[in-house]
């Protein structure tokens, strides 16, 4: 997304210079969202098509859910009430654990592993390459 309205303004403008030459059947490559092509298309009644670029990014959720994968569920905290009748022992290893899971999540958060199933990886990098083969050569 573009911070200020001045930018998307600057990047239309530059989008609609360089679409003068194919007139209205383009693509748009997008590195920001699809509202570039939808305003291009409307404009001039186009029918342009686009991808969206992006970072490999992995949400908190799917994150979680592949180091669960590979970890195992991540240990919960015990409750107050719970704690009432557990000696000290088993509470302190109950966090134990809990930092064990974690300090190994966080080194699979940063290994190869998960950049495979981050959103560029995953998804965009498929779309280039469908973009890439319908260009002529």
């Amino acid at each position: 997304m573009f911070e200020k309205q001045d930018d998307l303004l600057m990047f239309l403008d530059c989008a609609r210079f360089a679409a003068q030459r194919h007139l209205n059947q383009n693509k748009v490559v997008s590195f920001y969202d699809e509202s570039l092509r939808e305003q291009l298309n409307k404009e001039d009644n186009g029918n342009r098509r686009y991808i969206i670029c992006t970072n490999n990014e992995i949400t908190e959720e799917n994150l979680l859910k592949f180091q669960e994968e590979k970890l195992g569920k991540k240990p919960k905290k015990y409750s107050a009430k719970t704690k009432e009748i557990l000696t000290e022992y088993d509470i302190l290893k109950r966090e134990e654990e809990i930092k064990e899971w974690e300090v190994k999540a966080e080194k699979l958060k940063n290994s190869k592993e998960v950049e495979e199933v981050g959103i560029c990886k995953k998804i965009t990098y498929k779309r280039l390459q469908n973009i890439q083969n319908e260009l002529p050569h």
